[in-house]
C-alpha cells in the first residue's frame, strides 16, 4: 500500500480521535450507570432497620454493582460508539469517491 493522501490523513486522524471520544463517553457512561445502581442498592441497605444486616447488605453492594455492570458493556459502548461510526463513515467516504470518478469518466467519454 503506497502512502497516505492528504484526505486519507485527515480521515485517519480523525478515526483515532472519534475512537478516543466514543471510548471516553463510553467509560463514563459506564461509570456513571454503575455508581446510579450502587446508590440505588445502598438507598435499599439504609431501609433495613437491623444494623447487622444493613452492614452485611453494604458489604454486598460494590460486588453486585460489579456483577451487573461487566466491563464487557463498557466494551459494547466502545464499539457502538467508536468503531462502527468509523467503518461506516469510510464506507460512505469510499462510494462517494468511488461514485465520484465513475460519473467523471462517464463525462469524458
Amino acid at each position: 500500500m503506497g502512502r497516505l493522501n492528504g484526505w486519507q490523513r485527515i480521515g485517519a486522524v480523525l478515526s483515532i480521535l472519534w475512537l478516543l471520544g466514543g471510548a471516553v463517553y463510553s467509560l463514563s457512561e459506564w461509570n456513571e450507570r454503575k455508581e446510579g445502581y450502587r446508590k440505588y442498592l445502598r438507598n435499599v441497605c439504609y431501609q433495613t432497620s437491623d444494623d447487622k444486616e444493613r452492614n452485611n447488605c453494604l458489604d454486598l453492594v460494590f460486588a453486585k454493582a460489579e456483577r451487573a455492570y461487566p466491563v464487557s458493556i463498557f466494551l459494547g459502548g466502545v464499539l457502538i460508539r467508536g468503531v462502527i461510526p468509523i467503518i461506516l463513515g469510510w464506507g460512505v467516504a469510499l462510494i462517494s469517491v468511488k461514485t465520484y470518478k465513475w460519473i467523471r469518466v462517464g463525462f469524458q467519454k
